[in-house]
């Protein structure tokens, strides 16, 4: 009788061990495949195998729309007016991780275990309900985007046609996310097809940016041209087209610049004092948009060294600060 102890606890604690879910492996018989999506975690605690369960599921998405950046990298140079990787890339996180946050609040965890310490969790996605909410996600954005497109077209306004655009495509950015996860969520590898494309989107948008908007430059004043000179070549620089045959354009960068010699006493140094006003100009409706005010002084051995000077300094702040207005105003929201 004694000897039969030690093998009765035996038997109950491979017991114990056989009733362990199957799904810790990997595999459910109640949650299989072409209906579900699962993930599995574990952790020193049940919220954290909770979170760690979750975070499987999500890196299934995050991995394939990772995968398919090249489709969005265009897309998000044309909407950083400085096509910055650091900005497009911070773009992308912010898209991806948008889209797959709506999608995982369908992800429940449908099952717990603890064994030896260490817990296990089961979260699942059920694919039909998933499929459903997706279609309509991305039917509703391509419905917001239509209207965009059609509004952008029907407008003689450049500024809003621009912003028109923009938004289009930051939301066929997210109907291009969306699209992705369904075609994982289907199992299909093919997304809803779509009669507008980033590619079309993007092409229009830099139309309008590189061909069809046009920077006017009037600076009138103290060194006005050498001035108007340097606004051009920074603006251009920016990536703007700058309007030189005096055409006009569709906004105004408008200026007056005063340089005149102080009244200041020193047996060494000759000086100047200097002010800019610069604003950025909406030519159909004279709206002022922005603003660069400059003023100072500055000394050299003679009165030319000392204008020559201001000039720079005049030139350096006003040619860095509009090109910057400009960008804020051309790809920022709500202007």
């Amino acid at each position: 009788m004694k000897a039969s102890i030690p093998y009765l606890f035996l038997s109950l604690v491979l017991a114990c061990a056989a009733r362990a879910p199957e799904w810790i492996h990997g595999s459910s018989g109640r949650y299989p495949f072409d209906r579900y999506m699962t993930g599995v975690g574990r952790g020193q605690s049940e919220d954290g195998a909770r979170d760690s369960a979750r975070a499987e599921i999500a890196k299934i998405f995050k991995t394939y729309i990772a995968s398919t950046t090249q489709v969005y990298t265009k897309a998000l140079q044309v909407l950083s007016d400085k096509g910055q990787s650091e900005t497009m890339s911070t773009a992308l996180d912010e898209v991806t991780k948008a889209s797959t946050d709506k999608t995982l609040e369908g992800v429940i965890v449908a099952e717990t275990f603890e064994q030896g310490g260490v817990w296990y969790a089961l979260a699942v996605l059920d694919r039909a309900k998933m499929r459903n909410s997706l279609m309509q996600r991305i039917s509703n954005l391509d419905d917001e985007v239509g209207k965009l497109v059609v509004g952008a077209e029907a407008t003689s306004d450049k500024v809003q046609r621009i912003k028109a655009l923009k938004k289009a495509i930051t939301l066929m950015l997210q109907r291009e996310a969306a699209n992705s996860e369904y075609a994982i969520v289907t199992k299909a590898g093919v997304g809803m097809p779509t009669e507008l494309t980033l590619e079309s989107l993007t092409g229009k948008l830099e139309t309008m940016l590189y061909q069809d908007f046009i920077i006017a430059v009037e600076v009138t004043g103290d060194e006005a041209e050498t001035i108007r000179a340097a606004l051009v070549e920074g603006l251009t620089g920016a990536g703007f087209v700058v309007d030189t045959s005096g055409k006009g354009g569709d906004l105004l960068v408008k200026g007056t610049v005063s340089i005149e010699k102080a009244d200041r006493p020193d047996p060494t140094y000759v000086y100047v004092r200097f002010q800019s006003d610069f604003a950025l100009i909406s030519v159909k409706d004279q709206k002022t948009l922005g603003s660069v005010v400059d003023s100072g002084r500055e000394g050299h051995l003679t009165l030319a060294e000392a204008r020559q000077k201001a000039l720079n300094a005049i030139i350096t702040k006003t040619s860095g600060e509009m090109a910057e207005r400009l960008g804020a105003f051309v790809f920022g929201e709500g202007r």
